[in-house]
């Protein structure tokens, strides 16, 4: 009976230790579990603040094309008034001499 006594004590007591060994495992992943899930969490805002910044990026892009577009409107509409000014100005100095 002594012997029966000490197999019961002796797989109780490995029980114990594998509930032990799994309980500290378990929080090892709950852990691991926790960290990747604030990792997430970092990684998603930063995420979103690319998101906004690329955003302003285009926008600001968008801006700049227009406002080049205008101006080479512009150079252009200046480059054709020194181009008629410039035939104006052979047209009379021709005139002039002749």
């Amino acid at each position: 009976m002594v012997q029966e006594s000490y197999a019961d004590y002796s797989i109780i007591h490995k029980y114990m230790e594998q509930q032990k060994l799994h309980e500290e495992e378990l929080q090892r992943y709950q852990d691991e579990i926790k960290q990747i899930g604030a990792a997430l969490e970092a990684a998603n805002t930063e995420l979103e603040e690319l998101r906004s910044l690329m955003d302003q990026t285009k926008s600001e892009n968008d801006e700049m094309r227009q406002q080049l577009t205008e101006r080479d409107n512009e150079v252009r509409r200046l480059n054709t008034t020194v181009d008629n000014l410039n035939k104006k100005i052979a047209a009379m100095t021709k005139g002039g001499r002749g």
